[in-house]
């Protein structure tokens, strides 16, 4: 992990020569300045996590209270340690007020300075952690996203397990909508670097000279704020191929130029991407580079779309509720089991960005149903009638039911519509008898026999030998 960045502003070259040995002997990293205007051109450029501020700044445009005061009032939130030689109760009391973490004064004791700075840093990173806990929250939040006991989330969040703790590069695929960033903040999240900048780039809503200035800027730029954290590229086909090799170059080097000409900054960044694209037939066509593929395609994880993991929609139902009925700030709701069982058989092109569109819908266009059961009649029109007038079954495509079977004598008609039937419903389980029996309402062994007898049992054998 990168060191902290602590920046001494001093107008006594010997105080800032003892406070940077100082603070150097525990492992920060430090950056001086005399004066106001030196200062807020170090913070311009770097990215400084701890400020220790002078009050009484000689030869300066601005006294320490000044910058203080100017620096808050430009957004600057990280922690500032005021230190004087002649200070007094009422300038302390009014630095706290200006937003100060603490005052120190000089001559001070090296103990009681490192555990100030060590106390105002922590309390910063549990701020950033809250701060990112909340947007986590806000953005619909990775627990409903990754909620569920299908087979492919479970096995997802076990590889997820895996793979977080470690350095590797992750390149995640998946439909739109599936949730990849926020399984990318997962991961940032689980691990070492959790404490850490995650910043996400979507590179399919920027422009190509958007894209290079965020990650290239001289001032500011993307790479240097996210140095010792995790880079989320969403949407990294869309990178322009001379993006892609600047930042191949940058992956090589693990180093970027820096604001001042001739000094590089070295970087320790965690790369996640991911994409909605097949990656290799962009490269066949000349339009990823297939240098930087293998760069990224470190570990590759696929999040499942909504409908491979049909068993989790009542639970994440349930927690998408909860989650859109605390930020809208109205009642709860429940969804009728008819209502889920139609859900089960949607087969979500949006996937769970759909759902928690649809849910969002309901929450505001049908406001008496807020504490009540929602019904099919609550649903959005071109739901309902997509639902009812069709369903997906195994070996792809839709099926209207009524077409294939009113050509069909009744027995044949029958069987036709058991085997779509049961088979949909297997797929809905994922392979699994005892479910698939218990919701249609048969015993497991008789539910065995029928598949049996319709000819089904290899089919569903070899499907779960491959799922597996």
């Amino acid at each position: 992990m990168s060191a902290k960045t602590i920046l001494i502003i001093d107008d006594e070259d010997d105080i800032r020569s003892l406070l940077k040995d100082i603070l150097e002997d525990e492992g920060y990293k430090v950056l001086q300045a005399a004066h106001s205007m030196q200062a807020e051109h170090v913070i311009d450029h770097h990215n400084v996590d701890l400020l220790i501020l002078d009050i009484w700044l000689e030869n300066s445009d601005k006294d320490g209270i000044e910058l203080l005061r100017s620096l808050r009032k430009t957004g600057f939130d990280k922690p500032v340690l005021m230190i004087s030689g002649h200070g007094n109760v009422d300038t302390a009391v009014q630095t706290i007020k200006l937003g100060a973490y603490d005052f120190i004064e000089k001559p001070f004791k090296t103990e009681r300075l490192l555990l100030t700075v060590k106390n105002a840093l922590e309390k910063a990173q549990l701020q950033e952690e809250n701060k990112s806990l909340r947007q986590l929250k806000d953005d619909d939040g990775f627990i409903s996203d990754l909620t569920g006991d299908s087979k492919p989330i479970e096995k997802l969040r076990k590889n997820i397990e895996k793979i977080a703790p470690t350095e590797s590069r992750v390149l995640i695929y998946g439909e739109a909508g599936t949730g990849k960033d926020i399984m990318a903040r997962y991961i940032h999240k689980c691990s070492a670097r959790a404490s850490e900048s995650y910043i996400a780039l979507n590179c399919a809503i920027l422009t190509d000279d958007d894209i290079e200035d965020e990650l290239f800027g001289a001032k500011n730029s993307v790479l240097e704020r996210v140095n010792g954290g995790t880079l989320f590229l969403d949407e990294v086909a869309d990178m322009p191929l001379e993006t892609q090799a600047k930042f191949l170059r940058v992956l090589q080097d693990q180093k970027i130029h820096g604001a001042q000409p001739g000094k590089d900054i070295d970087l320790d960044i965690r790369v996640i991407a991911s994409t909605t694209k097949d990656l290799e037939t962009l490269i066949r066509k000349g339009r990823f580079r297939e240098d930087l593929y293998y760069r990224l395609n470190v570990v590759p994880l696929t999040m499942p779309s909504l409908r491979e993991r049909v068993e989790d929609i009542p639970i994440l139902t349930k927690q998408i509720i909860s989650q859109i009925s605390e930020r809208l700030k109205v009642p709860t709701l429940k969804l009728d089991n008819d209502v889920i069982n139609l859900f089960q058989l949607y087969t979500w092109p949006g996937n769970i960005r759909e759902l928690k569109n649809i849910i969002e819908w309901i929450m505001i266009m049908v406001p008496e149903k807020r504490g009540q059961n929602v019904n099919l009649q609550d649903l959005p029109q071109d739901i309902r009638l997509g639902l009812e007038k069709k369903t997906e079954i195994s070996g792809g495509g839709t099926h209207d039911f009524g077409h294939d079977v009113v050509a069909l004598p009744l027995k044949e008609a029958r069987e036709s519509f058991e085997k779509q039937y049961l088979l949909k419903q297997i797929d809905r389980f994922n392979g699994n008898i005892s479910k698939t029996a218990s919701f249609i309402g048969m015993e497991r062994t008789a539910l065995h026999r029928k598949l049996k007898t319709l000819g089904l049992l290899d089919d569903i054998r070899e499907n779960a030998a491959n799922q597996a």
